[in-house]
């Protein structure tokens, strides 16, 4: 029986589902999935999504998390956390190394804190994004873990000049294509060549997901990115401002496609890409992204174009090459129209 985990639309989690087909689910039988950043965006998502396929195919799943306040996970907001198939344990990604894992199949790596504050704290930064990843070579070469599912983020593309298609993960980016203030896509592409160094090295099997832009039901409200802030305020009937021509370029893939993709990377016994692109095909520039929120939010609010001020944003187009995630039966079903519509009515049912 599918049950509502996290507050998800039961429709949502059975069309995540009907995605994958029965015969690879069943390759999960009695795994053990150790997952960091389970309470955030993602993991949310993807924990409610392993124990609903555990509850139709009854595949006896075991879920680790790793989580340095295991009461507060438990006690507050996060009921759904208390399933007997989830167990605890207390550590972080900055201590990992320290500790026995037990045994473990596959490990999903999503401690990464993308808010503006943190992304711009250069001590957080390197410890959770650099040192971290070091810390998961020790533990992934202690407990002897074969796989690991490592979310990165297309910030590692740094500045490199986008083509016309969208960033390929076959670009050889080097220190010069980073510019001074984006050390987090500096220390998410030196993480990359951590794992990548291990992997070419042991016989682990790693798979790194350049995750682009995303947008879907419960997508946070009051992040720092564009299409959170023209929602709210379009909800709000208040002005939304953009600053510069509104020509910035972006794409916006479903949280539920995202979510299709990991657990068919977890499922494929051996991944011949270790990196891939995650996002969506479906472009759109920043004024038309506020157009369509007012237009599905049906709001009253205004559009103003500052174009005397520079948008600071270090990349003005900023979508990705999915030619290789095809090649892997990775694909987009969730168009942006309705994306952005779950997203506004998970708000409105809050």
């Amino acid at each position: 029986m599918i049950k509502p985990y996290f507050n998800i639309n039961l429709d949502e989690y059975n069309f995540i589902i009907e995605k994958i087909s029965q015969k690879n689910i069943i390759k999960f039988k009695n795994k053990k999935i150790l997952i960091s950043g389970a309470t955030g965006f993602i993991g949310k998502w993807l924990v409610g999504s392993l124990l609903n396929i555990d509850n139709i195919y009854k595949l006896n799943l075991k879920i680790n998390i790793i989580s340095r306040k295991t009461k507060k996970v438990n006690i507050d907001n996060f009921k759904d956390f208390k399933d007997l198939r989830i167990y605890f344990i207390k550590t972080d990604i900055e201590k990992i190394n320290k500790i026995n894992l037990g045994k473990q199949d596959i490990f999903i790596n999503l401690a990464t804190d993308t808010s503006k504050t943190k992304v711009n704290d250069v001590n957080y930064v390197f410890n959770t994004v650099i040192k971290g990843t070091k810390n998961i070579v020790e533990a992934l070469k202690k407990n002897h873990i074969p796989k690991i599912i490592h979310a990165s983020s297309g910030a590692a593309y740094g500045d490199y000049k986008i083509p016309k298609d969208g960033y390929k993960e076959t670009v050889n980016q080097n220190r010069n294509f980073f510019n001074d203030n984006n050390f987090y896509g500096l220390a998410k592409k030196k993480s990359e060549d951590i794992l990548l160094n291990y992997s070419n090295s042991s016989k682990t099997n790693i798979i790194i997901l350049r995750i682009f832009s995303l947008i879907g039901s419960h997508f946070p409200l009051n992040s720092h990115y564009a299409i959170s802030n023209f929602t709210k305020n379009a909800l709000s009937n208040k002005n939304i401002k953009i600053l510069g021509n509104g020509k910035d370029i972006r794409t916006y893939m479903d949280i539920c496609d995202l979510i299709i993709w990991i657990i068919k990377i977890m499922i494929k016994n051996k991944n011949k890409s270790k990196i891939i692109n995650a996002g969506s095909n479906e472009k759109i520039n920043i004024l038309s992204l506020a157009k369509k929120i007012i237009k599905i939010s049906k709001s009253n609010s205004k559009i103003l174009l500052n174009k005397n001020k520079k948008n600071h944003e270090i990349r003005h187009k900023y979508f990705p090459n999915l030619n290789l995630a095809k090649k892997n039966n990775l694909i987009n079903y969730v168009k942006l129209n309705k994306s952005i519509y779950k997203y506004i009515l998970s708000i409105k049912n809050k």
